[in-house]
């Protein structure tokens, strides 16, 4: 007897991101709703939260008040650095994540060489602000060929497949060790599981 995996799509930081600034001034009340118009149940209320709370202390949101609303008194922000459609990348104390500037970088310059090595790859990578290690350029590779991004023409060569690259946004390799596409907003790989039955 076969199983199906069921994969579903939640509400991320890209999609609460696009949310904030279609909305500039809101409640998360107001962007939970806006979220769920595409999603559904598929939003997590504490996600949303712990954005919100990181955006802020990052200073892209500010809190200008409260609005009543079905007997509580829901907190009013306003968003006040908007940069773009990227969604910022923030740690916990709204600091920038490195990691996804890494990630970023890999892929940009992944399009940019075409075909490389890992040390290639990782050399060209490597900004002011931004040092990719060996290891984690590896692993990179090895999830984005799992995924098909990525061919490997010859030994300890990759080059990107022309038609895998769907836009400036990097395959997001999940805990899970699938790949996410943000850019076509799906999963295209998810890393087989044995089950004993």
């Amino acid at each position: 007897m076969a199983a199906a995996l069921e994969l579903k799509h939640k509400a991320g930081q890209d999609s609460i991101w696009a949310a904030i600034r279609k909305l500039g001034e809101f409640t998360r009340k107001d962007v939970i709703f806006e979220l769920s118009k595409e999603f559904g149940d598929a939003v997590d209320p504490d996600t949303v939260k712990s954005y919100i709370q990181r955006l802020t202390r990052g200073g892209f949101v500010a809190p200008t008040g409260r609005r009543k609303s079905g007997g509580h008194q829901l907190y009013l922000y306003k968003l006040i650095n908007d940069c773009g459609n990227t969604a910022p990348r923030l740690k916990a104390d709204g600091s920038r994540s490195l990691l996804g500037a890494v990630t970023e970088s890999l892929w940009r310059t992944m399009k940019i060489l075409g075909g490389f090595n890992i040390r290639e790859l990782q050399a060209a990578a490597t900004t002011e602000t931004v040092q990719p290690s060996y290891e984690m350029t590896r692993e990179y590779c090895q999830q984005l060929c799992n995924a098909g991004y990525l061919r490997r023409p010859k030994r300890g060569r990759y080059r990107l497949v022309p038609s895998r690259y769907t836009g400036p946004k990097p395959p997001v390799v999940t805990k899970t060790e699938g790949v996410y596409d943000a850019n076509d907003r799906e999963i295209v790989y998810v890393k087989p599981v044995e089950v004993s039955v």
